[in-house]
Parts: structure tokens; C-alpha cells; sequence
């Protein structure tokens, strides 16, 4: 296994792959991990940070970056598509590469994705009733979530970069909460373990091709791209079933909308909490003109045609070129 990486490899990937390499199977299967440091920076700090870094690792490295050849930092480039973000590739005793970039699936399952192939990768994703929530969230991601989800609480998930959308979701939520509702909420706009979760996901996915018009794949784009296009996210289930995903703003409606219009069933249990929310939002919603999927373009692969998931027409596809600094 090539862990390739610059300097910025993170602390939680780190450690997976430290759980990983402490597995005596992994061993017994004659399995290795050699880091190959990607790092075009020199100086004295550079190599501090190298040395440092170097230090934590159990497994084999390169002794220092500039021993790697450039012809293989620019086959690495072009062929794994390497482009700064850590890829771990998987070779098998011949040498033949068995996943390209595996690092999605061990973010997402640790050990129990080896030996990491991409064909045990497309079993994991095919399960049934694979739930792209719990895959997402874990106690890792938000301590207790897991009680949450057992219990059937009502789970919030929210994001967005706008305070201001983030101060006008959270009001309604507080009166809600007040009112006995159990109601657990979270703002995840800064927990950077969600966001690389769910960017893992969404590689996972694309890498192995898949139909981007089954459920799993809708959702977990559609999260995205509320997000990323349209001023925020925002996730309401029961347990782990998803009642809505859909846009801060449209959420933020139905839910400043409960006192003066929906309270009432929910109060003399006429309805559930999530039965009365979805029938109020079908009240207020509005159809957008158009409906639009934001697919990062992460493993150079991006499907040809789609097909709109609410009408019968193909999608137009647009090329976008963005930086955000390392931000999400």
C-alpha cells in the first residue's frame, strides 16, 4: 500500500491507518505501507515538519522527498490523479494496482473495508439497506449520535456558511425544543470529520461508477449541493430514516412556521412531528425553475449523461473551476 501524501496528511487518517497496520492479519497477508511524501517546499522547517511526521509512522518511507524521482511524482500525478489531497494505492504481490485510490473506503470503513480492492469496496456500497446517515455520522463525528439514532429521537443536521442562515434555523428549533419536542440538533458547518466523510462517500461512489440516480447517490449530492450552491444544508430524520434533505432556507420555513401553523396536530397527537412537517412543507413549497447537482470533480471521472430526477429531460452539464482555500 503507497500512502501518498504532502505534509497536510491529518491526524485522523493517521490513525486509521496505524489501527489498520496493528492488525495482525494484515501482516499474516503479507501486506505493507510505504509513505511516498509528495512535498515541493524545501527549507529547514519543511524537513522539521517531514521528520516529524516521518516519526509517527510504524511502517516504511521514503528517507527524505527529494529522492523520488520526478518522472514518478508526474506518473503519480497523472495516472492516480494526485492532486495534493492524501491517496493511499493499493498494490498486490504482483504490483498491479488493485484500487487507484482507496483512502475513501478506509476513512469510511477502516479495517473492515481490507484488503481493500476495489471489488470489496463495491460489495460495502451495494449492501442492502446501506443508510448514507449513519455511514456519515458516527460517534467519531458527533459524540452520542449513535444513542440518537437507537433512541428515534428527531435529528437536525444543519450547515451553512451564512450566519445568518445558521441563526434563523436555530431560533424556530429552540421554541420547538422548548415545547417537548425530542428534537436533537446539530450545526456541522465546521466539523471537518463530516465533510471529509461525506466527500469520501461521494468518491467512493463516483469511483466505482455508480448510478448517480439511486437513492443513496441523490441524497448525499443533493446534501452537497446545498451546501456548496445553494446558502446551506439541512437534515431531518427519525432515527436514521431520513424524512426530509433539502436546502437550509426551505427548512428554516416549514419549522418558523410550526407555532402559527402546524402545532396544533402535533400537540393533540393527531400527527407525528414528522408527519405534520411534511405535510405543512408540501403546503409551502415551490418547485425551483431548475434543479441542478454540484460533482466535484475529484477522481477525474464525471458521468456523461444524467437524467433529471424530476423530470423526464437529460441534464445540461457545466464545468466549473473553483479554490476554497481548503475549506470543505
Amino acid at each position: 500500500m503507497l500512502l501518498i501524501s504532502d505534509l497536510k496528511l491529518t491526524s485522523h487518517d493517521l490513525s486509521i491507518l496505524i489501527k489498520i497496520y496493528s492488525e495482525s492479519k494484515f501482516h499474516e497477508e503479507r501486506y505493507e505501507i510505504v509513505w511516498v511524501p509528495i512535498i515541493e517546499q524545501e527549507g529547514e522547517d519543511v524537513n522539521n515538519q517531514f521528520k516529524n511526521l516521518q516519526s509517527q509512522m510504524l511502517w516504511y518511507s521514503v528517507h527524505y522527498p527529494t529522492l523520488i524521482n520526478k518522472v514518478a511524482i508526474k506518473i503519480i500525478k497523472e495516472k492516480w490523479h494526485y492532486r495534493q489531497e492524501t491517496i493511499v494505492t493499493v498494490l498486490d504481490p504482483q504490483g498491479r494496482v488493485s484500487h487507484k485510490n482507496a483512502t475513501s473506503m478506509i476513512r469510511l470503513w477502516g479495517w473492515d473495508a481490507f484488503p481493500f480492492s476495489e471489488s470489496v469496496e463495491k460489495t460495502l456500497l451495494s449492501k442492502p439497506g446501506i443508510s448514507w446517515f449513519q455511514l456519515l455520522l458516527t460517534d467519531m463525528v458527533i459524540p452520542k449520535i449513535n444513542e440518537a439514532i437507537k433512541s428515534q429521537k428527531y435529528i437536525l443536521l444543519y450547515g451553512a456558511e451564512d450566519n445568518k442562515a445558521i441563526h434563523e434555523i436555530e431560533e424556530p428549533v429552540k421554541k420547538i425544543i422548548e415545547d417537548r419536542v425530542p428534537i436533537a440538533a446539530y450545526n456541522v458547518t465546521k466539523n471537518q470529520l463530516f465533510w471529509s466523510r461525506l466527500e469520501s462517500l461521494m468518491l467512493s461512489k463516483l469511483q466505482t461508477k455508480a448510478d448517480v440516480h439511486e437513492p443513496l447517490m441523490q441524497d448525499v449530492l443533493s446534501l452537497y449541493t446545498n451546501f456548496k450552491k445553494d446558502g446551506g444544508f439541512a437534515v431531518l430524520t427519525r432515527g436514521s430514516r431520513v424524512v426530509i434533505n433539502d436546502s437550509i432556507v426551505d427548512v428554516t420555513k416549514v419549522l418558523s412556521q410550526y407555532e402559527t401553523n402546524w402545532k396544533g396536530p402535533v400537540k393533540r397527537n393527531e400527527m407525528t412531528f414528522d408527519a405534520a412537517f411534511k405535510e405543512h412543507r408540501e403546503r409551502v413549497y415551490v418547485l425551483p425553475r431548475c434543479h441542478h447537482f454540484y460533482i466535484p470533480n475529484m477522481v477525474g471521472y464525471i458521468p456523461e449523461d444524467v437524467k433529471c430526477p424530476i423530470c423526464p429531460r437529460m441534464m445540461k452539464n457545466f464545468v466549473k473551476f473553483e479554490c476554497c482555500h481548503g475549506a470543505h
